[in-house]
């Protein structure tokens, strides 16, 4: 697995990537946000590893770049703040998963195997449901009429709703399958929230509906 790990405090920087590359990783270590970004943009990485807070470029607004350059590699962010508005804001400007300061080295391997298998996964097939498609190939959710893109935990959650075929899908199950049991009901919340968001967008006649564990219902059912 080749990774980029951003992270500006150089003894911890050290420690992580000796621990990373003892576990078979090709680790390329960066100490500020724009050289993360230059070796993004220059290299291909399986998972990239940023720190929220950095010099000369915060990892959010490197992300936002990485991104807006169209680059859908895993970006798992790393924070010092455990404040909800934080996580969110992250994980809305493009991260796939955000692991607090401190963290144990076995929980950032652990997240960083389950983006990768997430996305081996995404590269499968097309679903259907109701009146769209999910498109794993593109990250993508769309009809006759549009699109929109899916980051790749909303497209493993919705294709595992899909196959379910509208059996209850606990949040322990996905963050079981998804997370690596390292995962909690919140985020697992906060993901089902958004590809509402994006059903609804689309004009879809399904959603994801939560009782006891989390399904796709038909509007019609309503």
């Amino acid at each position: 697995m080749k990774v980029l790990y951003a992270e500006d405090e150089k003894h911890l920087s050290k420690v992580i990537a000796a621990i990373l590359t003892h576990n078979g990783c090709e680790v390329d270590a960066v100490y500020d946000g724009g050289t993360a970004l230059e070796y993004a943009m220059k290299n291909e990485y399986d998972i990239l590893v940023l720190d929220v807070m950095m010099p000369v470029m915060s990892g959010i607004d490197a992300m936002k770049k990485i991104r807006d350059a169209g680059i859908d590699t895993p970006i798992i962010m790393l924070t010092a703040k455990a404040e909800l508005e934080d996580r969110i804001n992250g994980l809305d400007a493009g991260a796939n998963d955000y692991l607090t300061k401190p963290f144990a080295s076995e929980e950032l391997l652990a997240r960083m195997r389950a983006q990768t298998r997430m996305l081996e996964k995404t590269k499968q097939t097309i679903y259907s449901v109701g009146n769209v498609v999910v498109d794993t190939a593109q990250l993508e959710i769309k009809n006759d009429d549009s699109a929109l893109r899916l980051n790749n935990m909303e497209c493993t959650m919705l294709t595992m709703l899909i196959s379910e075929k509208g059996y209850p899908i606990t949040s322990k199950t996905f963050y079981h399958k998804i997370w690596n049991d390292v995962g909690d009901e919140l985020i697992v919340r906060m993901y089902i929230s958004y590809i509402n968001k994006k059903l609804k967008s689309l004009n879809a006649n399904v959603y994801v509906e939560e009782d006891n564990g989390y399904f796709l219902k038909e509007l019609s059912q309503v």
